[in-house]
């Protein structure tokens, strides 16, 4: 009889890796590279940077679908662990190096190259979100040491985003930060995308101010909000209702599914 794989459930959320334009045709050899590469990273001169080692473990690659899907692990490793022991030979007690690093947790995640999406687990407080994005992009930053660069933008749940700030009597400014979309291209972005397109932007970053409200529906300023929503970027809407204000922040709706994981 075959034993299945035990399964565990899991919380993970999907992201838009970016990475430069001029090494865009280089996206999937890149990240083959990086994930295969056996090394071992380290935080720069902050706290805590000298007691974890960061590195991908596990690399798969397959084609599913005419799509290539590569599995790995990001994981955070204790350095070296000092052990007391008793020592039978001499009659003594020593302190030894333990061979193998402890794990102190790892994210399992997927890469779909053709869309560039990627699934991770999140495994607060252990490896939360922005560790996650944050190591990742930092690790690519040391394996190649170049002028590119890769980041991590999260898929948010626009619907809820729009809804929010119909609530309010209104919108009084507006913080951008996105990328043109690659591939994936939808209606409710489209003409805001091709400016950007045209103007070969890798990142834009816009303010949008009226003290007496801004109009979203329908302008560029929604299409702003519906990319960044669909992992281009992120935001933060600065909203009025009965004189009080309030703040609508694309981390704070980010989209988390519950799914059953194993780790075989």
């Amino acid at each position: 009889m075959i034993k299945m794989p035990e399964e565990r459930l899991t919380t993970v959320v999907i992201g838009k890796i970016h990475i430069s334009e001029w090494i865009r045709d280089e996206f999937e050899s890149r990240i083959v590279e990086l994930l295969s590469f056996r090394e071992k990273y380290r935080k720069p001169q902050k706290k805590g940077s000298n007691k974890f080692l960061w590195a991908f473990g596990d690399f798969c690659a397959k084609d599913l679908n005419d799509e290539k899907v590569i599995f790995a692990r990001l994981g955070k490793n204790k350095q070296e662990i000092m052990e007391n022991v008793f020592d039978d030979e001499n009659w003594s007690y020593k302190r030894i190096a333990r061979d193998l690093p402890k794990a102190d947790a790892y994210s399992n995640f997927i890469i779909l190259m053709k869309s560039h999406t990627i699934i991770f687990e999140e495994k607060q407080p252990v490896i939360s979100i922005k560790q996650f994005s944050d190591m990742f992009s930092l690790i690519y930053s040391q394996h190649f040491s170049d002028l590119s660069k890769l980041k991590i933008d999260l898929i948010v749940e626009k619907e809820t985003i729009f809804s929010k700030i119909r609530e309010f009597d209104k919108i009084t400014e507006v913080q951008l930060t996105v990328s043109p979309s690659n591939p994936y291209i939808d209606e409710d972005f489209r003409p805001f995308d091709k400016l950007l397109k045209d103007g070969n932007v890798e990142e834009a970053k816009l303010i949008y101010k009226n003290p007496d409200g801004l109009k979203i529906d329908n302008t560029i300023i929604g299409q702003g909000i519906a990319l960044s929503a669909a992992g281009y970027g992120n935001h933060t809407i600065t909203a009025e209702k009965d004189e009080e204000t309030e703040y609508i922040r694309s981390k704070d709706q980010i989209q988390r599914f519950g799914v059953a994981a194993s780790d075989d």
